[in-house]
């Protein structure tokens, strides 16, 4: 539980250094690994998205929900991935770009100097209009920066750890901080 809760105060410091309210956050108190590993089934993470759903808005009525993909190697990323996409597809969303979804780098086939080992790589198909994102150049980037930043720092006394730099998946931080990193893949 303080491993997870240290997990979430970094995402929340990084969405923060992005410019987004932290309020408006709503996360479903699932831990790395825990949707798949028995805690969570397809109707669960079905039902949390309903409640997003009825707290927030529907996508098609035009809020936008954002998740990995459900190309996306690391299970928990697919299954939450799957399920947005199955409900934005049954609400019409899918049409209204109310949803999109993120691949990373580290499941991308594109990108071998960060894939991880033994990896399936799932290229994005072209009818699901895959597309770079990159910030612009000045304030942009440096909020992008400043947010990956948030995931090394480290103050044990306010419970920081730098666990997705120094713990987790170090090499994406590294490149997605590097000019070459700083951008995104998005499909529809």
């Amino acid at each position: 539980a303080d491993f997870v809760a240290a997990r979430d105060r970094e995402f929340l410091a990084a969405l923060t250094a992005l410019g987004v309210d932290p309020r408006k956050v709503v996360m479903n108190g699932f831990g790395h690994g825990r949707i798949v590993n028995s805690q969570a089934t397809y109707a669960n993470v079905d039902s949390l998205i309903q409640a997003s759903f009825e707290q927030l808005g529907d996508p098609a009525g035009g809020v936008t929900y954002h998740s990995m993909s459900w190309l996306d190697a690391h299970v928990d990323h697919a299954l939450s991935g799957t399920v947005l996409r199955d409900k934005c597809t049954a609400s019409g969303a899918s049409d209204a770009g109310g949803c999109t979804f993120y691949q990373s780098d580290l499941y991308r086939v594109d990108v071998p100097e960060l894939s991880l080992p033994d990896t399936p790589k799932m290229p994005v198909p072209a009818d699901l209009n895959p597309r770079k994102i990159k910030p612009a150049p000045g304030p942009e980037t440096a909020r992008l920066r400043a947010a990956l930043d948030e995931y090394r720092y480290s103050d044990p006394q306010a419970g920081r750890y730098g666990i997705g730099w120094n713990y987790s998946v170090k090499r994406y931080f590294e490149f997605a901080s590097s000019d070459a990193g700083m951008s995104d893949y998005v499909h529809d």
